[in-house]
């Protein structure tokens, strides 16, 4: 019979790391260059292409939030051309 000690079962805390300002620039900035380069283009073609530039990684934190940057960019153009 095992048994369990507490040194086992030690809660670790999460610690997640937050990108700088710079970092969540330089990866708009790679859309926008992407973009301009091959459009149209979806979601899913631009996350491979900065995958492959190695801008982010190739997770699905790191998918989901490249939709969320699309979504934002596409809100931003859209409130600048209505202006």
């Amino acid at each position: 019979m095992i048994t369990a000690t507490p040194e086992l079962y030690r809660p670790r805390s999460i610690k997640r790391s937050r990108r700088s300002r710079a970092d969540i620039d330089a990866i708009r900035e790679a859309i926008v260059e992407i973009l301009g380069e091959h459009s149209p283009m979806t979601v899913r073609q631009v996350f491979y292409a900065l995958t492959v530039r190695g801008v982010i990684a190739n997770t699905e934190a790191e998918y989901n939030q490249t939709v969320v940057r699309l979504l934002d960019k596409m809100r931003w153009s859209r409130r600048n051309r209505l202006g």
